[in-house]
């Protein structure tokens, strides 16, 4: 179980663009100790307790879903979750950007970790995302995520970003 901090509070810059006003905080108290040094290893910003902060100014596209699954499954219905999802993808590219490493399984571990951290995000938004949404977004993002992982990407995704 987790929670958030509140609603999530953005501008819409354009098409498929978001930029936070607020910090949006989710709280996972299920991750483990071992998780948690995981995550800080490839840079993600969690506290002790499983704290994870997407910073005011991030930039985001809410949830990376085709158009075509939009009928089902639309951005704005898991817009809190897909965001703290974000800063843990965004963290792991940025990671392997500026290091020149991939360690596959340091790599594999936090996408795994950050995967696991949407769908409980799912479960723990109010309002409720219906399960078969969650399911569905977890599936996806389990099957897709790691096109999103390339590194050389990274300058293309962080364009005006803050660091």
């Amino acid at each position: 179980m987790g929670v958030f901090n509140g609603r999530l509070q953005a501008d819409f810059l354009g098409p498929k663009l978001w930029r936070l006003t607020r910090s949006l905080k989710y709280n996972n108290y299920k991750l483990s100790s071992g998780e948690i040094a995981i995550l800080r290893e490839v840079g993600v910003p969690i506290s002790a307790t499983g704290q994870i902060t997407a910073p005011s100014g991030f930039e985001t596209d809410l949830a990376s879903v085709p158009r075509i699954v939009w009928s089902i499954i639309a951005p704005t219905d898991i817009a809190r979750a897909a965001t703290i999802h974000d800063i843990v993808y965004r963290s792991i590219k940025q990671y392997k950007f500026n290091t020149g490493r991939s360690d596959r399984h340091l790599v594999m571990a936090a996408k795994s970790i950050g995967d696991s951290l949407m769908k409980d995000a799912m479960e723990d938004s109010d309002p409720k995302v219906p399960l078969f949404k969650q399911t569905l977004a977890y599936q996806l993002t389990k099957l897709f995520g790691h096109f999103c992982l390339k590194a050389r990407d990274y300058k293309l995704h962080n364009k005006g970003q803050k660091k």
